[in-house]
């Protein structure tokens, strides 16, 4: 074997020695040492904390705006708010209160309504139904047409004592000047001595100055006013408004109301007539 081995000992024969590769090993670590990791090591708890403090250093805003300008906003949207709740408050207590106003002066006028039906319960529209017209007055003591309308006190009569013929709202007693044909009818101070202020029914609906031929008739005058005619068509025919009675069917009054009474009831004004019981 020694033999062999000196024969060939110039010859690498390729067999390594089995201390060869620790050699090596220990002799690559000391020639060329381990290389840096580039990569730091992770540490949960260092990174956590990390996070934390950076949102507390830098604290967030949106859009980039600062803290201010957000109070701002809010302290102005605030605002508008209680403007507009304020505002809104305010209109409906103004609401309330005109609301009750117009709801007391309803009332009163109902009030006032029932007093003046209570005053003036039998009171009557003279109303030409070929006409479909009222009778109502015309300044200053004449007597015209108009639309039929209850709520207008110029278009109220009441008989009176001794056929004389009321107007309510002047207090003044439909006359005749003269017991002629087309002779303008007019409001005069109620004297029941006057023949001329005396009227009766005839046929129902024929109105005439009493005893006389000579009838209560709009139609017939240029000047569009009541006149008396001696004609009984239907310009000369009357009824009660809405009840389409007799005129003569309204009772009478039994003595006229004080003055002042029915002029603050009827909304009148004074005259300077004497009426009679």
């Amino acid at each position: 074997m020694a033999s062999w081995k000196g024969l060939y000992r110039n010859v690498d024969l390729g067999l390594e020695d089995p201390k060869a590769p620790e050699q090596r090993s220990q002799a690559g670590t000391k020639e060329y040492p381990e290389e840096e990791s580039v990569y730091e090591p992770f540490d949960a708890v260092a990174s956590l904390e990390g996070k934390q403090a950076g949102q507390v250093a830098v604290p967030w805003h949106p859009a980039g705006k600062p803290s201010w300008t957000r109070k701002v906003v809010l302290v102005a949207v605030a605002a508008l708010l209680a403007t507009s709740v304020f505002l809104n408050v305010l209109l409906l207590a103004v609401g309330i209160m005109r609301y009750s106003k117009m709801s007391a002066a309803l009332e009163q006028a109902r009030a006032e309504n029932r007093k003046l039906q209570e005053a003036v319960p039998s009171s009557f529209l003279l109303y030409n139904e070929n006409r479909s017209h009222c009778v109502t007055r015309k300044e200053p003591s004449s007597l015209t047409q108009a639309p039929c309308d209850p709520r207008n006190w110029l278009q109220h009569f009441r008989w009176f004592s001794r056929g004389l013929l009321l107007h309510m709202h002047s207090l003044l007693c439909v006359a005749a000047p003269k017991a002629k044909r087309k002779e303008t009818v007019r409001l005069e101070p109620c004297n029941g001595t006057n023949p001329l202020q005396r009227w009766e029914c005839r046929d129902h609906d024929l109105l005439a100055l009493e005893g006389k031929d000579l009838y209560f008739n709009y139609g017939n005058s240029l000047d569009r006013v009541v006149m008396l005619f001696d004609g009984n068509g239907p310009w000369s025919r009357w009824v009660t408004y809405s009840t389409r009675q007799n005129i003569c069917s309204n009772p009478p009054l039994v003595s006229l109301p004080s003055a002042p009474p029915v002029q603050r009831a009827l909304s009148t004004t004074g005259h300077g007539g004497h009426p009679v019981a």
